[in-house]
């Protein structure tokens, strides 16, 4: 037996014993979910499976442990202020974003890992759910029967979703909870002040250029359109709101370059994810270049209508432009087969 194996099985035994179990209920008096999503993942998606388990966890009576949201956890009001960005919010007593780091990798995420490589016997107050078969419906009977008992259960990757109808109910709090800080929200508000000041309806543009990281393995939900499209179905938006002076506000994940949308009306957020994704939220309309938890979080976040360009030089109209729920491709079809 190799020494790795040989820590992991002396781990799985020490989880066993009658002191972790007694450790374990000491610390989580009321049941908890512990988010261990990949911390690669990008903010829209953080965002997207902390809701949908926040959502759960009120309709079950547990707390989260929000353990993968540490990369973000320094944005926002009510994590700003936890090592654990733990709900519902609380304060721990000093800060340290080393310490956040190495709780997620060196005792969640090895929790994880003892866990699914040594299942038996099972625990009966600890247990770890994967999405790696599937997706898991929180709402579900067998996740449900899956964790009635555990006092801690691991959430381990990010398809996981309630229902709309939970999302919704939670709606309010969810978003409470996700508040940036003051800093964050006032350079947002800033930008979109100085935007309203050029015109009547701002449009706030959500153009994701061309990603490393997920474009190698195409998808049919991501399709990048060209500057000159965007520019393009810009236009169309111009001439759906005839009568008014429509001002654009541009949000990329890489340099835009301006001279691209001559005669349209534009302005460009900070450049800081937080910022420009608060000051969406503050528009009126999104445009968005391609499907993206992060223009969708926008659109739930402030209630504001968005259409997702999906074919070049397609015809759409202001009906289109719909309030989305983040996690829910099609939000009035909990039976569609996509689910993101």
């Amino acid at each position: 037996m190799s020494l790795r194996d040989s820590v992991i099985t002396c781990l799985a035994y020490l989880l066993r014993t009658r002191l972790s179990s007694r450790l374990l209920r000491a610390f989580c008096r009321t049941p908890v979910f512990v988010i261990t999503t990949n911390p690669g993942a990008f903010l829209g998606n953080q965002l997207t499976i902390f809701a949908h388990v926040i959502a759960s966890a009120r309709d079950t009576g547990r707390d989260i442990w929000g353990a993968s949201f540490f990369p973000y956890a320094r944005c926002f009001e009510s994590t700003n202020r936890d090592m654990l960005a733990r709900f519902p919010a609380r304060h721990s007593l000093f800060r340290s974003q080393a310490l956040r780091v190495f709780l997620y990798y060196y005792v969640f995420a090895r929790l994880v890992r003892v866990l699914l490589l040594r299942p038996d016997p099972p625990l009966a107050d600890l247990g770890v759910i994967t999405d790696y078969e599937g997706r898991q419906s929180l709402d579900s009977e067998h996740f449900v029967n899956q964790v009635t008992g555990k006092r801690l259960v691991l959430i381990e990757g990010y398809f996981f979703r309630t229902s709309v109808a939970s999302l919704t109910a939670h709606s309010s709090v969810i978003k409470a909870y996700f508040r940036p800080l003051q800093r964050h929200e006032a350079k947002a508000e800033a930008v979109v002040r100085q935007a309203r000041a050029k015109g009547e309806v701002l449009v706030g543009v959500h153009l994701r250029q061309f990603d490393t990281v997920i474009d190698h393995t195409p998808h049919p939900l991501y399709k990048y359109q060209h500057v000159e499209h965007m520019s393009g179905a810009m236009r169309q938006t111009v001439e759906l709101l005839a009568g008014k002076r429509v001002v654009f506000l541009l949000s990329s994940n890489k340099k835009i370059d301006p001279s691209r949308f001559t005669g349209l009306l534009i302005t460009e957020g900070t450049g800081h994810m937080i910022e420009d994704l608060h000051a969406l939220s503050l528009c009126d309309y999104i445009l968005a270049s391609t499907y993206s938890t992060f223009s969708r979080w926008a659109s739930f976040y402030g209630n504001v209508p968005l259409y997702q360009m999906e074919t070049p030089g397609s015809r759409f109209s202001l009906q289109d432009f719909r309030v989305q729920v983040p996690g829910y491709y099609d939000p009035s079809d909990e039976s569609s087969p996509i689910h993101v």
